[in-house]
């Protein structure tokens, strides 16, 4: 069969299914929490279960350079659960919420910085936060 552009391949969606609000803290003893909420982008609803969405940290607002981050730390607080990817990267990985949708997303550095949370939503969209500024 040709390729035809109008091609339909089942019941495939890419509608914005979930929406994401992050609220990002002051600096406290050299760390930066930013608080996640995943919520459900119909009802507004919580999502019911744990969600886990792959992030990243950047040096710039547009995402688009993959922070080094030798003396960053990146953790959860009370909410969520972190999961960073293999070998020794401190950048990248998973983040699963609390069945409320709810993520505390926390920073570390020691060093002065600035770092922007990038989330790689379900429908290919990265949302970015705000700035985490970091100071010595």
């Amino acid at each position: 069969m040709a390729w035809r552009e109008n091609a339909a391949f089942g019941n495939v969606s890419i509608n914005k299914l979930w929406d994401i609000s992050m609220s990002v803290g002051t600096e406290g003893t050299n760390t930066v929490t930013t608080a996640i909420t995943i919520t459900n982008a119909v009802s507004g609803g919580s999502p019911g279960r744990a969600m886990a969405f792959p992030f990243y940290i950047s040096s710039d607002s547009a995402g688009q350079v993959l922070e080094a981050g030798s003396d960053l730390a990146i953790t959860a607080g009370t909410d969520g659960l972190v999961i960073l990817s293999g070998g020794d990267s401190k950048v990248y990985g998973h983040f699963v919420t609390e069945t409320t949708g709810e993520m505390d997303f926390i920073v570390t550095d020691t060093g002065t910085d600035a770092y922007y949370l990038n989330v790689i939503m379900p429908d290919g969209r990265v949302e970015t936060s705000t700035v985490m500024t970091l100071t010595a």
